[in-house]
């Protein structure tokens, strides 16, 4: 008969002692960059992750946390500085967990983010000669649209971004890598939010500014704020001429609006406009996704007899310029909304070769149309396995491959090797700069015979 233990006498559990932390200031010598942006050091047998530091300085450090098989440290003072470091130009770069990459020179924040990329695709490759050259444009103020971290109780109310690996906000009056006027509008909207009855209830603030710098404010709420509050919030937009949107969390629904909710994505080399509202998806680096569309455009050498697939088409960034020299483009994606504003923006557009479609790309029963020779895919980070499974398998002889996950394209890319494809062009497009986050485009051409 089993033996039951009493309530008294509880079944022991193991808790592993906390390791500790050394302490003091440490000397390290940085040998390599971390994909992350941190410095890696070699101490008493272990690997040392130091923030804010690079290859081949020499740094006092500060450890924050040990762990079995590395340590992570910070850095308290540079005793000697690596030729590439330069003065980050935001006050917050310590701090903020936005960016991680400010003190590294532009230039060898390309290198840096290439020679990542090469190690991961390597064992896909024969060799280099397949890298092309690094999309970039602006190092600072590129991004169009940002989302802000807001903590509010009765205290106060903090806006900005969160610290790296910390669920504490940083409060902050300007960030270096958005357009201007979201800096400036965030300095006229923090005070405003501080002061609203409400304002714990708000956990996140979106601006937009579009190609016609329409400035645009999505705010997420737990609940739907006092009636007083929504009064001060329309006198604001009534002032300003923003759009102001407020949604609840966790059903997105939006509650309230005021001002007209188009917006508009320009793209000047296609002579194309796309409406679009608050929520929809678009690239956050217009002049980087300008060169995307045209390297996509280039690789793929569209022509008037090619049928192309685009899919996660949105709301159609790449099926309309594709469709000025294709023959036509089919549209893949899942939110009907974007579906249904490509097809308005195609008609707008005066382009008449499109047609747009409603569907689950994540799904296992996903189609790939015969009729289709060529495709382009720009997926979410989570990738598209189940759609390259059944690529792999089609008449398909061309595909671009757009990429913000650099993992989930290798596990996908070698699904299309295996089926008989080539990897025939890959670069670096640098949709984030200042940041470690790394925009990928390729080029799959199937093998003859």
């Amino acid at each position: 008969m089993a033996k039951f233990r009493s309530k008294s006498k509880p079944l022991p559990t193991f808790k592993p002692k906390p390791r500790k932390v050394p302490v003091g200031h440490h000397q390290l010598t940085i040998v390599s960059l971390a994909d992350d942006g941190r410095g890696i050091a070699r101490a008493d047998g272990k690997t040392v992750f130091v923030t804010g530091a690079l290859p081949g300085e020499v740094v006092s450090a500060r450890y924050k946390g040990s762990y079995k098989n590395y340590d992570v440290a910070e850095t308290v003072q540079i005793i000697q500085p690596a030729a590439e470091r330069v003065q980050p130009v935001c006050e917050y770069f310590l701090s903020c967990g936005g960016c991680s990459l400010q003190h590294l020179a532009y230039t060898d924040q390309l290198t840096h983010k290439k020679h990542h990329l090469q190690m991961l695709f390597k064992p896909l490759l024969q060799d280099n000669s397949v890298w092309a050259e690094t999309l970039a444009a602006s190092a600072l103020q590129y991004r169009h649209r940002a989302r802000f971290a807001v903590s509010a109780d009765r205290d106060g109310c903090v806006v900005g971004f969160k610290q790296a690996e910390s669920h504490k906000v940083v409060d902050i009056d300007r960030c270096y890598i958005v357009q201007e006027a979201i800096s400036n509008s965030l300095l006229s909207l923090k005070p405003v939010i501080g002061a609203l009855k409400s304002r714990s209830s708000i956990t996140e603030v979106s601006i937009t500014e579009d190609s016609d710098k329409k400035l645009a404010v999505l705010m997420l709420c737990k609940h739907q704020p006092e009636a007083s509050d929504i009064t001060v919030l329309q006198s604001l937009a009534d002032a300003k001429n923003w759009l102001i949107e407020l949604r609840l969390v966790n059903t997105h629904t939006s509650f309230w609006r005021s001002g007209d909710k188009r917006l508009v994505s320009l793209l000047s080399d296609a002579g194309i406009s796309l409406p679009y509202a608050l929520g929809d998806f678009t690239q956050v680096n217009e002049a980087v996704n300008q060169q995307l569309i045209s390297t996509a455009i280039s690789w793929l050498a569209v022509n008037k007899e090619d049928v192309v697939a685009d899919y996660f088409c949105g709301i159609g960034n790449f099926s309309l310029p594709v469709a000025q020299r294709a023959g036509s483009v089919l549209g893949y994606e899942l939110n009907k909304s974007m579906v249904e504003k490509a097809e308005h923006s195609a008609v707008s557009n005066n382009i008449e070769n499109t047609r747009f479609f409603c569907r689950n790309l994540m799904s296992d029963n996903v189609i790939v149309e015969a009729v289709c020779n060529k495709v382009l895919l720009d997926p979410p980070r989570a990738g598209a396995e189940q759609l390259c499974e059944k690529l792999a398998a089609s008449e398909v002889t061309d595909i671009v491959y757009i990429s913000c996950n650099p993992s989930t394209l290798r596990r996908d890319a070698a699904i299309l090797l295996a089926g008989g494809f080539t990897l025939s062009y890959i670069a670096l497009a640098d949709m984030f700069p200042q940041t470690k986050h790394s925009e990928v485009i390729t080029l799959f051409t199937k093998n003859k015979g």
